[in-house]
């Protein structure tokens, strides 16, 4: 008796006083929606690996809801019968989703915006600031912004999700808006930081992202790949918006009309910097980027490599758009017309500043159209950037690169580079988005019993160089005299490589393990020299 008195007593301090609890789906509710239903503040829902056909609505609820087995083993589906997520009543960052597969989600329509039709398939995130982390958003279809559609006011952090083979409709459907992977429009502030962004289909603006009317997104550290739209395979910018575009790879997007890789139009001013632009198509204009309509952005510090477009290849302008170009590799990019930069034709004259670029062919691969203006300023060069293997998409420099110490250090306002090392690393900033410093990377598939390059960049004559494989990592990493060092003993393995050669390359090539099991991650660290490198983890696919 006192034993069922003091449980009762116990259940009655916890929810008087605000514990948290930990509820289990199925176990206490068999489903999802009812456990979020059940749930007060600060409770966090663990939901056991399964398939979930149901439609959820976070109900303005400051709960974690979590997958058990990750978002490989968690699915939840949307029957193909609106949002498979919903976060519309205010919801802030504590309310959490995380490690879920969200597909087959068709959409809502949004009462504000009904001229819009259907939107947000996989999540749609309204007047809400959640947080969106570690989820697989695919297969879902609508009108606009098919995996992720934010609106009216919504700042969510989506962070480290795989958003993939979203559809939005085609071209021309009433109210259609684009953004298959993800949409943010009326003064949307998202955070998009470090999402694997690939395979999505629009049939008007946006492929990978679009964003629009006043909003200002931050879209940092993502792959942008192999989308397609009608406008703006990788990236479209729109309405009087204000993003920062920075650290990204926009690679292999395709556009059947104008902006392959990044579009920018309608009176907007973007910051473009430190991103990896490369193999993008556009059939008309800007095969890696694209500005257009009084839109002004500033582009510092990137590499656009290998882009093709009927004008412009590398970057376009037309329709009063302006452009300020620093710090800048424009290499191997084609175009009917102005492989490199075309600045263009119609009512509103366009301007291009560049400077302390390297622009292949120099002024003869550039286009300026009658009424247009391209100022060529000081430091600009005309030099392969010798970087390290353009054909396995290995865009560091080496250390011969006439890009190397050739920048304007006024213009680098970022302190990283695309891959976090310092941005200013010997003096005088780099052009392109790396910057030459010690570094360890790789190239190459991560799946067992495939080759895998590592590499190193540093100073040439470095020796000896260790690869060392840690059993886990220090978070916080230990300070030493060597640097900071991540791996956590014991060490369980450790491999010579070669110096670091002339090139300011290290490299060592070996197959993935095969009974390395995906999803399983091996950190790496090389102690080059008296120098620690990086940590470097190896996520097997």
């Amino acid at each position: 008796m006192k034993a069922i008195i003091f449980v009762i007593s116990a259940l009655f301090i916890s929810q008087t006083i605000g514990f948290a609890a930990t509820i289990f789906v199925p176990d206490d509710h068999a489903t999802i929606q009812d456990a979020i239903s059940a749930a007060s503040a600060g409770d966090t829902i663990i939901v056991r690996p399964n398939t979930y056909v149901e439609n959820v609505d976070f109900l303005g609820k400051a709960v974690t809801v979590q997958s058990e087995g990750g978002a490989a083993a968690t699915v939840v589906d949307g029957n193909a019968s609106g949002s498979v997520v919903t976060f519309k009543s205010g919801e802030g960052s504590d309310s959490v989703l995380d490690g879920f597969s969200l597909m087959n989600g068709s959409g809502v329509v949004d009462p504000d915006h009904p001229e819009y039709s259907l939107v947000g398939g996989g999540i749609y995130c309204k007047t809400s600031s959640p947080t969106i982390v570690n989820n697989v958003v695919t297969g879902n279809t609508t009108d606009g912004g098919a995996g992720i559609c934010c609106t009216d006011g919504a700042h969510p952090k989506i962070l480290d999700n795989v958003v993939t083979d979203n559809t939005t409709l085609g071209y021309g459907v009433p109210g259609g808006t684009g953004g298959a992977g993800i949409c943010a429009v009326f003064s949307c502030n998202p955070e998009i930081v470090n999402n694997f962004i690939s395979g999505n289909v629009s049939g008007e603006l946006g492929g990978g992202i679009l964003f629009g009317y006043s909003s200002a997104p931050t879209i940092r550290n993502n792959t942008i790949a192999g989308n397609n739209a009608e406008y703006s395979g990788g990236i479209g910018i729109g309405h009087s918006s204000a993003g920062t575009i920075e650290g990204n790879v926009v690679s292999e997007n395709r556009s059947n009309n104008t902006a392959g890789g990044i579009g920018s139009g309608i009176s907007n001013t973007t910051s473009i910097s430190n991103n990896l632009i490369f193999g993008n198509t556009a059939a008309s204009h800007g095969g890696g980027l694209y500005i257009y309509y009084d839109s002004v952005s500033a582009v510092t510090n990137n590499t656009i490599i290998s882009n093709s477009a009927g004008n412009g290849g590398g970057v376009a302008l037309t329709d009063g758009g302006s452009s300020t170009i620093v710090n800048t590799i424009l290499w191997n990019n084609s175009a009917l017309e102005g492989n490199e930069i075309y600045v263009g034709e119609s009512t509103w004259p366009s301007t291009a500043t560049v400077s302390f670029s390297d622009v292949e062919g120099g002024l003869s691969s550039c286009i300026v159209k009658s009424g247009c203006t391209l100022n060529w300023g000081t430091g600009m060069i005309d030099a392969d950037p010798l970087l390290a293997d353009t054909v396995c998409d290995d865009f560091h420099l080496t250390w011969p690169s006439p890009c190397r110490n050739a920048g304007d250090n006024s213009a680098a306002t970022q302190l990283s580079d695309f891959e976090g090392d310092p941005r200013i690393a010997d003096g005088t900033v780099d052009m392109g988005a790396d910057e030459f410093h010690l570094h360890l990377y790789m190239v190459g598939s991560t799946s067992p019993g495939l080759p895998v390059t590592v590499k190193i960049a540093g100073t040439p004559g470095t020796t000896p160089v260790t690869l060392g494989l840690g059993s886990g990592i220090q978070d916080p990493p230990q300070s030493t005299p060597y640097g900071d060092l991540y791996l956590q003993f014991p060490i369980l393995r450790r491999l010579p490589m070669p110096d670091i050669g002339s090139d300011g390359l290290s490299a060592l090539t070996a197959s993935v393990p095969g009974y390395w099991l995906p999803g399983e991650q091996y950190p790496f660290q090389v102690l080059a020299g008296s120098e620690l490198t990086n940590l470097m983890v190896i996520e097997v696919h």
